[in-house]
């Protein structure tokens, strides 16, 4: 048995080198995994635009819902004295990602959900709806391009709001929205 010497695999001047070339390789990806983005004045992570293609006027689509921001709005929408139902899915492209306004059923109900605390407004969830379904109606094709002509009637709360432009209208959290299209 040998006493006093210390056994080492690597002389002692080649573990300096690579504990050196351990900690440069964790400075050169650390400094590259810290990158912020910045919407709306709010910094944020990285993660938060992992598909910068499918950004929707300021709105992302990312990998998890997110909960820093979350509130609902019921939408109803009549055209032509007939319901239109508001379909599941719109915002939600599965396995892949799922913009921070969407729908999961079929109800109405729009999820706002967000990593920042902003204001969304209708018309930015007409784009979305847009992109995710092609319709049969070239009047629910104008009414989400913002173009629609004819006649409408604005019910916020059961309040009239029919001097505002649909597209304007905000998304508040518990808001019940009704509109009544009429070419």
């Amino acid at each position: 048995m040998v006493q006093g010497h210390r056994f080492s695999i690597l002389p002692h001047h080649s573990r300096y080198v690579s504990l050196l070339l351990i900690l440069m390789v964790i400075v050169i990806t650390g400094s590259s995994m810290v990158k912020t983005i910045k919407v709306n004045g709010q910094v944020l992570g990285s993660s938060s635009t992992p598909y910068p293609e499918l950004t929707n006027n300021g709105i992302e689509c990312d990998v998890v819902e997110h909960l820093t921001f979350h509130t609902h709005t019921n939408l109803s929408m009549i055209i032509d004295e007939k319901q239109q139902k508001i379909p599941a899915g719109i915002g939600i492209i599965p396995a892949k990602c799922i913009y921070w306004l969407h729908t999961h059923d079929d109800s109405g109900l729009i999820h706002m959900e967000s990593p920042i605390n902003q204001s969304f407004t209708l018309g930015q969830f007409f784009e979305i709806w847009d992109r995710f379904e092609s319709t049969n109606s070239t009047l629910l094709d104008s009414i989400l391009a913002g173009n629609f002509t004819g006649h409408v009637d604005i019910l916020v709360n059961g309040k009239n709001q029919s001097d505002l432009d649909y597209s304007d209208i905000q998304l508040k959290d518990k808001d019940q929205i009704t509109l009544h299209f009429n070419s």
